[in-house]
């Protein structure tokens, strides 16, 4: 399958795309990782030959409120 690791700085995207083809997800995720490690992007995504995103670093997941115990 195909993937493409799009990067983003400050909250945009940034024009160096690039095109993963016939390698194992997990081989795109590690090289995702290693472009933020790099510092050369802020966040990736990744997505597959249908555009679905499929992976994303670093994971922005927000906490939910905590109720008052």
């Amino acid at each position: 399958m195909d993937y493409q690791i799009i990067r983003f700085n400050n909250g945009h995207r940034w024009d160096g795309s690039e095109t993963w083809k016939g390698h194992p997800l997990s081989a795109v995720q590690d090289h995702a990782r290693e472009i933020i490690d790099m510092g050369l992007a802020e966040r990736v995504e990744v997505r597959d030959e249908s555009d679905a995103l499929v992976f994303q670093w670093p994971r922005t997941v927000k906490a939910a409120p905590q109720s008052p115990a």
